[in-house]
């Protein structure tokens, strides 16, 4: 991988835990060294390193870890304490001239990137969490896929962390931590849910805890051993202030075998733990958890478990205004009828208008010419436009689905429809559905031949 785009594109996605191991490593750590700094198995420490080289596309081999070593001396040389400057090759193909502090964004945007938009549900969230000195708050943050959420979770770790002074723990059910069939399997779910949370408060604990194996009973509920564990080894233990935050909630929706025994432990601590404080300290934490639309109603459940918990937070696409304030972090002024340009082509996906702003602003192409390429299967899109398709033609049911969308036409599908929701090919599920953009609209309506479809 000597693709400068594509390197910031897959170091941005790595979850917060990898990262961790990452910088660690590029330090010159050993992997028991990286265990015992992280208080995790050496196995997991070499299954981490093994996840970011493939996420890297590096080939298996013996100098694996060296070439991983040389792919960030070469993009990320600040990362490698000591690394002598990359010289660049002497042959005459075209470098990227990228400024070091404006890179094209997809997934999580950066906690220290310039090109992060503050919206109301920002101010929302600090405004729930100032009230949590005596009464622990449990804010769910709703939106759809590419909207920004997990950016702005890492925003609200590191407010807490600095301005409010709280622990904060921060699991992502979407991150390695969790093994895929851990989904549709409750107890095996809610063991490595219990490990990630100890983990992500392990640097706040006075003492190890006791080993989790040994406490984990196989004849007691999975919920009771996760909760008993977490009060009596880790909340009890940690006396100030905490939050957890929960990312990823959408790995579990669908799961009926995990879907609602896990959201509904959940409700039971803000239920019974973080609202039952009485005269006494606070022992659980805040929670802070972020998912997209619940299509609860189309798994034989009549209402969300979280209905009516907590306060509920909603992130929304950006506007117009937001367009032009995002332009002017990439030093270029938009006027308004540009920005309604961009927006009626691209939504408000925030990943799709930072490529296209980033694109403007390296003077790679006007505002005219990159609406007139948009659906190119070569052109600026041509990321978003393959990921989405590749997508597409391995699950029948999805296009299928997409077609009838596509043409104005209902689909019965609500598994199908939620899917192609959480892809940003769709939005409005369950009750007004249409293609989320003019861009994939155009693309793939021309793609499938549905131009002259009657």
């Amino acid at each position: 991988m000597d693709d400068k785009w594509r390197f910031n594109n897959t170091f941005e996605q790595l979850t917060h835990r990898r990262r961790e191991v990452l910088k660690l490593f590029l330090a010159g750590k050993t992997d028991t060294e990286i265990a015992l700094q992280l208080f995790m198995a050496e196995t997991t420490v070499r299954k981490h390193i093994q996840n970011i080289c493939e996420a890297f596309d590096l080939e298996e081999g013996r100098d694996r870890r060296e070439h991983l070593k040389a792919l960030f001396a070469k993009y990320k040389p600040e990362l490698i304490p000591d690394a002598p400057p990359y010289t660049p090759p002497t042959h005459d193909e075209p470098q990227d001239e990228i400024d070091p502090k404006i890179t094209p964004l997809t997934g999580v945007v950066p906690r220290n990137s310039p090109l992060y938009i503050q919206r109301e549900a920002d101010r929302k969230c600090q405004e729930i969490l100032k009230t949590a000195s005596h009464h622990p708050v449990f804010i769910r943050l709703r939106g759809a896929r590419g909207c920004g959420k997990s950016s702005l979770l890492v925003r609200l770790q590191h407010w807490l962390e600095t301005e409010q002074k709280q622990v904060v723990g921060f699991v992502d059910l979407g991150g390695v931590n969790f093994e895929p069939e851990a989904f549709t399997n409750l107890n095996k779910l809610l063991y490595q849910f219990t490990y990630a949370v100890t983990q992500s408060f392990s640097s706040a604990m006075p003492n190890h805890p006791p080993n989790l194996q040994r406490n984990w009973q196989e004849d007691v509920a999975a919920a009771s051993n996760c909760t008993d564990y977490l009060e009596n080894y880790i909340f009890t233990k940690i006396k100030q202030p905490k939050t957890l935050i929960i990312d990823g909630i959408d790995k579990i929706l669908g799961r009926k075998e995990t879907q609602t025994p896990f959201l509904n432990l959940l409700r039971s601590w803000y239920e019974r733990k973080m609202k039952d404080v009485g005269q006494g300290k606070i022992v659980w934490p805040n929670l802070t958890i972020a998912d997209s639309t619940e299509p609860y109603a189309h798994y034989e459940i009549q209402d969300s478990p979280l209905q009516n918990v907590g306060n509920q937070v909603e992130l929304q696409e950006f506007n117009t205004e937001d367009i032009l304030e995002l332009a002017k972090c990439y030093g270029i002024e938009l006027n308004f009828d540009d920005s309604n340009s961009l927006k009626q082509l691209l939504g408000g996906n925030p990943a799709l208008l930072n490529h296209a702003i980033y694109q403007l602003s390296q003077n790679s192409i006007n505002l005219t010419r990159l609406i007139d390429r948009a659906t190119e299967v070569d052109g600026t899109f041509a990321y978003f436009l393959q990921k989405n398709l590749k997508q597409l033609q391995v699950h029948d049911n999805l296009i299928n689905c997409f077609k009838q969308i596509l043409q104005g036409n209902k689909c019965g599908d609500e598994f199908a429809k939620y899917q192609l929701e959480l892809a940003g090919l769709i939005r409005g599920y369950p009750f007004n559905v249409q293609v989320s953009c003019e861009l994939y609209q155009k693309f793939f309506k021309a793609y499938l031949g549905l131009d002259n479809a009657q």
